[in-house]
């Protein structure tokens, strides 16, 4: 995102519990454990040297290959903390991303910034309540197109539709059934309605206007 001029204000796994005191307090995680980058080095909590073993690069399903390297501790048999520490046979070893954990430091100082509070604060207002209205109220919960291109219009259209019922709910309309549409952004029925008009979609009845005035 970074090469492409944008600024990633997005949440990875486990940030909120990262913030957490008991995540940030707890000495055994491996993500509190002290590095050294100079060395190529970790500490645990008793003070002895985890020192780097090998490296892999697991693959996932969805095809990105990883850069990991595998740390392992020394005398954690006679070690007074193993309990808290870990509960594997022998000495404990870790698996780090060294990538990852740098991308993470960069999202984390974004996050937790003045700019990237104010995201976070903003998100659950915009674009959660968006995305349940679209899944619970209106039952979009899959695509049943299938290849990129077929799912981005099939999309476009669910979002056409939520902004026109946005539109139609604040925009002041005129006639019988200004009620409905401002409550529900449909014509299902109206506060007074007349049995000569007939009912019309939100939709509809909002292209009709936009016509009109373009004549």
């Amino acid at each position: 995102m970074f090469s492409k001029g944008m600024i990633p204000y997005v949440k990875y796994n486990y940030f909120h519990k990262e913030q957490t005191r008991a995540f940030r307090n707890n000495p055994f995680l491996q993500q509190n454990l002290r590095y050294d980058p100079s060395a190529d080095v970790f500490t645990c909590p008793a003070g002895k040297s985890m020192v780097p073993i090998c490296s892999q690069n697991p693959k996932s399903e969805s095809g990105y290959r990883a850069h990991t390297r595998l740390y392992q501790a020394s005398g954690c048999t006679e070690c007074p903390l193993r309990k808290e520490c870990h509960n594997a046979e022998g000495n404990r070893i870790i698996r780090v991303n060294h990538r990852l954990n740098e991308y993470k430091e960069k999202v984390r100082e974004l996050l937790t910034s003045e700019r990237g509070i104010l995201h976070r604060s903003r998100r659950p207002i915009e674009p959660e309540a968006v995305f349940g209205q679209i899944k619970a109220d209106r039952m979009f919960r899959r695509f049943r197109l299938r290849s990129l291109e077929k799912v981005n219009i099939e999309f476009g259209l669910v979002a056409l539709a939520h902004n026109l019922r946005k539109m139609a709910a604040n925009t002041p309309l005129s006639g019988p059934y200004n009620v409905a549409l401002s409550q529900t952004g449909r014509c299902c029925s109206a506060k007074y309605p007349l049995p000569s008009i007939p009912k019309i979609s939100a939709v509809r009845y909002i292209i009709g206007i936009h016509n009109k005035e373009a004549v």
